[in-house]
Formats: C-alpha cells, sequence, structure tokens
C-alpha cells in the first residue's frame, strides 16, 4: 500500500473535532480570504481566531461559495474565497519573525463559487520561487498545501499564479510558528507530502486545539495485515518532546496482527530526484506485564535506518534522519528484535519533500541585502521593501535610464523590473535643492507602512548624491489622466467612486491607523495611481508628516502642497491636522464627480467647491456630475450623496469636516447605492471588497460531509 494514496483515500466522512483543551495562538496568522474588510470571528469547531485577508493583499475579488456547499460541518474559514480573475501572479504580503521557523499553509475549497463547474489548477510561489501546485480534483474536495520554511528577512510573499488552467483562488491562508529545534534541514524548506495518524478508530482529523501548532493529522487508509490498538489515557501529560505530536494522535497506534510479520509500508516518488524527510513518532500505549517487550528495528529499501525502538509508554518519541533521503525508493519496515515478545508499532507519521528555495543573505551589521545575481540574469531578486540599492543596481533595473515614465519637481521616473516584475524607479535630481529631505519624507513612512490602497515602496538607493526609490508598477498611470478632458475613454460613474472609496481607504489607514499618525500633504489626483486592476493607490509621499503624539493633533510646519488643494485653514495658520489631507480628498472627490479641474473657468467661482456650491443650490445634480456622463449612466442618489460628502470634507471649518474613516462609509453607501441601480433585480458581480457575491469554494484532499 502506497503511503501517496493514504492522502486522497480516507476522505469520506472528514470532520473536524473540537478540542477540550485551551491553547496558546500567540504567533498565529489566520486569514480567512476572502472575508469583508475588518471582519473577524473565532471559528465555531476549532476555536482559531479569524481576520479577514484585505489589508495583506491589494488584488483579488470576494467571493462566496455555493450555497449547496455551506453545510453546518463546514468550518468558517470555507465560506468565501479571494479569487484572482486577473493578472498572472497575486501575491500576499505577510510580516514575520526573521530566522523563526514558520508551517505556512494555504487551504482550498472551490465549491462551484463561479457557478462554473470547472475546478482550476494553478502554482504557488513563496516570494520568488515556486514551490507547490494546485489541482482542485472536484466541487467539494478541500485540497490544502503546507511548507516549513524559516524567512530570512522580516516577511514573505505568498503568491497565487495562473497557469492558463483556471482562475487561481484560496479559501484560508495560515502561519505557525514552530519550535526551532525541529524539522530542521541543511538549508532546504519542507513541503508537506503526508501526516497520518496511525490507529485511529474515529476517523476524524486532528488539528488545533489538539495540536499546539496547528498541524493536521489524517486517518490513512486500512492497511494489510495491520491492526490498531488504543488508550484512554493521556500520552505526553506532564512533559513535551520538541515536536510534540498531540495526544489524541499518540494514544492509538497500528500493530502487526502477526506478531513475527514485519510492518511495511512505501511509496513511488515522481522521480528519482525528489528528496524527502520522515519523522515517525511512537509512544507505548499499553502498559506491559514484566514478562513482555516491545523492540524493534526500522529498515529503509533493506538497509538499517533506526533502532533498537524501546517505546516509552505513554511518552513520545520521534525517531528521523538529520538528513534528506534520496534514491527513487522509499520502502521501510518495522520488524521486531528476536528477544521482543511483542510486534512493533506506529503512532504517526509525517513525511516532508525538500523544496530548494532561494533566497537573499541579510548583512545582520547594517540590514542591507546581498544579492547574487547569476550571470546570465539582468534582474535582482526582490525580497524587501527597505531594501538598500547601489547606483550600479539602478542602472541595471532601469536599464540605464531607457523608458521615462514622468517628471517631478524633485527627478524623473523611469520604467524598470525588479525580478522580473515591472517597477516606477524615481531618480532625485542632483540639483533639486530639497531632494534629501523629499527622499528622506517618502523613504521615513513607507518603510513602515502597508495597505493595499498605498504604493508600495520596493527598495531605494541612498549614496552619496545618487538617491533613488523603487516603487511597484502602476499600469493604468494617475487619476489626473483618466478624469482629463483629454482623454476619449470617460471613466464610468462606478469607476469614479471606486478610485474614490480606495483613496479614502489608504488615507483612512494612514490617520486612524498608523501611531504616530501620518499627513500626506499633498492629495491630488496626479498623486493617486491606478493598477493593471483599477485599483487605485495613495502616491507620492515626499511632502508627508508625522503628527507628534503630544503635539495636539496637528503639527506646526511651513505651507507645502498644490494651489487649488490646499487647506485654507493650514494655509493661513501653518498647522497642519489630518483634516488638511480631508479638504484636499474632498477637492479630488470634486474633480471625480464634474471632471473639471480644481480651478475651473469660471471668474465668479474660480474654486470648484465654489463652482459645485453654486450649482447645488440650484438643486440640479446632472448639472454638476461630468457632462460626459449621460443620464442613465449614474445614479442620481448616489450622485447627490457623493456631492454630500465632497462639500462636507471643503468645509471652511476644520471641526465640520468628517474623518477619512466617516468618508469611507460615505463611500460604500455610494457604491452601494450605483449598484443597486444597476442590478434593477439581478445580482451585478464586482470586485470591491465591500461587496461579497455567492460563488464557490472548494477543500482539498477531501470531500464535504454531507
Amino acid at each position: 500500500m502506497l503511503i501517496k494514496h493514504f492522502l486522497f483515500v480516507f476522505l469520506s466522512g472528514f470532520t473536524l473535532i473540537l478540542l477540550v483543551h485551551a491553547q496558546d495562538q500567540s504567533g498565529f496568522i489566520s486569514l480567512d480570504c476572502g472575508l469583508p474588510q475588518n471582519s473577524s470571528y473565532t471559528e465555531h469547531i476549532t476555536g482559531i481566531n479569524y481576520i479577514s485577508d484585505a489589508t495583506f493583499i491589494d488584488t483579488g475579488v470576494s467571493m462566496s461559495i455555493s450555497p449547496a456547499y455551506k453545510l453546518n460541518s463546514l468550518e468558517e474559514q470555507y465560506l468565501y474565497v479571494r479569487s484572482f480573475p486577473q493578472g498572472i501572479r497575486n501575491c500576499y504580503t505577510i510580516s514575520l519573525t526573521s530566522g523563526t521557523r514558520y508551517l505556512i499553509r494555504g487551504s482550498f475549497l472551490y465549491a462551484n463559487y463561479d457557478a462554473k463547474s470547472k475546478p482550476p489548477a494553478f502554482d504557488l510561489h513563496l516570494d520568488a520561487n515556486k514551490w507547490g501546485s494546485v489541482t482542485i480534483i472536484d466541487d467539494s474536495t478541500f485540497i490544502y498545501s503546507e511548507i516549513i520554511h524559516v524567512p530570512n528577512l522580516d516577511h514573505i510573499d505568498f503568491c497565487l499564479v495562473n497557469t492558463g488552467h483556471g482562475t487561481p483562488f484560496i479559501s484560508a491562508l495560515e502561519l505557525r510558528p514552530l519550535k526551532s529545534d525541529t524539522y530542521v534541514t541543511q538549508s532546504e524548506s519542507l513541503s508537506t507530502f503526508v501526516r497520518l495518524d496511525f490507529g485511529t478508530l474515529t476517523n476524524e482529523t486532528y488539528r488545533y486545539k489538539d495540536d499546539v501548532f496547528d498541524r493536521m493529522w489524517f486517518p490513512p487508509t486500512p492497511m494489510i495485515g495491520w491492526t490498531s490498538i488504543s488508550t484512554s489515557l493521556t500520552v505526553d501529560a506532564t512533559s513535551h518532546i520538541d515536536f510534540q505530536p498531540p495526544s489524541v494522535v499518540m494514544s492509538s497506534a497500528s500493530t502487526a496482527i502477526n506478531t513475527s510479520a514485519p510492518m511495511t509500508f512505501n511509496w513511488v516518488p515522481p522521480d528519482n530526484t525528489t528528496q524527502y524527510y520522515v519523522y515517525m513518532h511512537f509512544a507505548e500505549i499499553k502498559e506491559l506485564q514484566a514478562n513482555q517487550s516491545r523492540i524493534f528495528n526500522i529498515s529503509l529499501n533493506g538497509k538499517p535506518w533506526g533502532g533498537p525502538i524501546i517505546p516509552t509508554y505513554l511518552q513520545s518519541t520521534t525517531v528521523y534522519s538529520p538528513s534528506a533521503l534520496s534514491g527513487g525508493k522509499y520502502e521501510f519496515a518495522l520488524y521486531k528484535i528476536e528477544q521482543s515478545t511483542l510486534p512493533p508499532l506506529i503512532n504517526a507519521i509525517e513525511v516532508y519533500t525538500v523544496v530548494q528555495l532561494l533566497q537573499s543573505q541579510t548583512d545582520q551589521k547594517d540590514g542591507d541585502v546581498t544579492v547574487d545575481v547569476p550571470s546570465n540574469s539582468q534582474t535582482l531578486h526582490l525580497e524587501s521593501k527597505n531594501r538598500k540599492f547601489t547606483p550600479s543596481d539602478i542602472e541595471m533595473i532601469t536599464n540605464n535610464c531607457k523608458t521615462l515614465l514622468g517628471e517631478g519637481a524633485f527627478g524623473k521616473v523611469y520604467h524598470g523590473y525588479v525580478d522580473g516584475n515591472p517597477v516606477a524607479v524615481k531618480i532625485i535630481s542632483e540639483t533639486a535643492v530639497e531632494g534629501y529631505q523629499q527622499f528622506q519624507s517618502e523613504v521615513g513612512p513607507l518603510i513602515r507602512v502597508h495597505h493595499k490602497n498605498l504604493t508600495t515602496l520596493v527598495g531605494y538607493c541612498n549614496e552619496r548624491t545618487k538617491l533613488s526609490l523603487i516603487y511597484e508598477y502602476m499600469a493604468n498611470g494617475d487619476v489626473h489622466s483618466h478624469i482629463s478632458e483629454k482623454n476619449s475613454n470617460i471613466l464610468s460613474w462606478e469607476g469614479r467612486i471606486r478610485i474614490a472609496l480606495d483613496s479614502a481607504q489608504g488615507l483612512a489607514y494612514l490617520h486612524d491607523d498608523c501611531n504616530p499618525p501620518i499627513i500626506h500633504r499633498d492629495v491630488k489626483p496626479s498623486n493617486i495611481l491606478v493598477n493593471e486592476n483599477f485599483q487605485a493607490k495613495i502616491a507620492d509621499f515626499g511632502l508627508s508628516r508625522v503628527i507628534p503624539t503630544d503635539g495636539g493633533g496637528y503639527v506646526n510646519t511651513i505651507v507645502a502642497g498644490t494651489l487649488g488643494y490646499l487647506d485654507p485653514e493650514y494655509f493661513r495658520t501653518n498647522k497642519l491636522t489630518t483634516k488638511s489631507d480631508v479638504f484636499s480628498f474632498g477637492v479630488v472627490l470634486l474633480n471625480l464627480i464634474t471632471g473639471q479641474p480644481a480651478r475651473v473657468k469660471s471668474p465668479e467661482n474660480p474654486h470648484i467647491s465654489q463652482f459645485v456650491r453654486f450649482m447645488v443650490a440650484k438643486g440640479d445634480i446632472r448639472s454638476i456630475v461630468d457632462q460626459r456622463l449621460s443620464n442613465g449612466d449614474f445614479d442620481v442618489n448616489s450622485a447627490w450623496n457623493a456631492v454630500e460628502i465632497s462639500m462636507a470634507c471643503v468645509s471652511e471649518n476644520p471641526p465640520d469636516r468628517p474623518t477619512m474613516s466617516e468618508v469611507v462609509i460615505g463611500l460604500k453607501e455610494c457604491l452601494a447605492t450605483e449598484f443597486s441601480h444597476r442590478r434593477e433585480g439581478s445580482v451585478t458581480e464586482s470586485n470591491d471588497s465591500s461587496q461579497i457575491f455567492t460563488m464557490n469554494v472548494t477543500t482539498g484532499a477531501r470531500p464535504l460531509a454531507r
């Protein structure tokens, strides 16, 4: 019987048990993928605390599984999925503790979430490296992929990659810190091949809280010549070995029916080069009499591998090889020695395949990253957003500044590539008087913040007069170009509100979730960029300021920003507050609503807010909304709501302005109203994070209980 088959034959009647003793979830990262933003819950079966994945990824569509699969026995993290219909490579960025060993698990339940009944297949990458593939078997089968990995930096990118065989999706992403002295390899990472609970009579799968590390333990298929034994007593009641296999797993075991026959098992690898690490767990669960003994050896392919093994009563022992096994053949045998009166037993086994991942090495003295670039490569491996590059790196990334993307007051922006991914490189002009100050202002906040609606700083160069900033590339440029009269492609009303909502969410994060708060100070359409999925992100932090925690909610600074977007109160008093950003955002929202610039062509009402205030008094919303949008292109109530929000933001008195978090709530209502208008009795799909749609999810390697 092949161990490889265990993973697929144990499937029927799968349920997870609720554990009876509490365990600490310290260090756990449990993301319910597709769960509405800012949502969280304690899963009713496992007791694991899940949060939404929304702040860990910039892309994807939140979907709901088919109602047919929403069973009471289904764990809550499988009710939603995040699907990735756009882009080849979509990545979660997770902050971790460098040097800590983690179990990283992605779970997948298709459950016909897209109503197509076409289960997909796709690849999984960790940072720049492929480490696994997911092939969804059918609508109702749960698939999971695990890797044990030690990051050498303070974060990882967990990526789903479209291979042309259907849309990638994910149900849950979970990370669990492990003990530093367990699963140690010679530098490799480990992908879970199988983890089995021998001798179990319940056909249940165990995880947290039974397993303090939340490993999943599955029942195997019946083995010819094997029988089960168990105990009601607790294994490892007073102490824990390093690997800490769960007591409920160790309280049962398989043993040979024929006391003189060996217990054998084997598997066939996909090729002769695949390497494995094997961990066998043993505990004596029968109190032996004085005339009884259980002593056995282990062989691999007919050669001694371990032993003699004398299992300790109600105490776990783990036997494993410190180096990887290779050779293309894996047949294990457990056989008793001549003096033993009892046959061998085995309580549990873990088998992992070796995964070689390329990692950059960190210089512990100054935090720089040393990158080994192959001689045939013109790209660099991107590993960290606080990565420091050299001037020669910048030349390589931009191909000697070949493609100019734009030019600003402090320098030029060039297109480039890092690890095959497009980036935008801002090179600060050597003649810019305030260039270094702008550089420091921009690097400082972005190194410590991360949000899906803020452009990501990939790295920087800070050598002598060579100052450069490397950002993620935003394929669709800035918002100004999309609402300009020169653009023949008219931006839809829904698209405008989406951009406003994305931008508001980024600013709300800076104001409310950062400690201390950050004020952008130059919010305007040209500083809001749009990626290939038309998701908007706040950019250009060169004028940003941090509010001191003891500063009374403001910071005194010289006036800086862009005319038309400057807060009048800040202009008069030099007191910069979060409400200054709110004013600027209000002007941006008016730009989006009207399609007009901040300073309009009207001698009576030169500022856009004055123009709109005048038109509001007339009560005609259609004279306010961009005239390029026809009457049926937007919902009137949605438009009025947006105008009310914008006018509140540009109030002369700062206390009368809403917070950005309040603006977010209002814009979500605008979007919902527009959806209702569009829906007209039918469901319209959307990729907005605030909208959840009924689609499907699946869990791998087991069908759902019916």
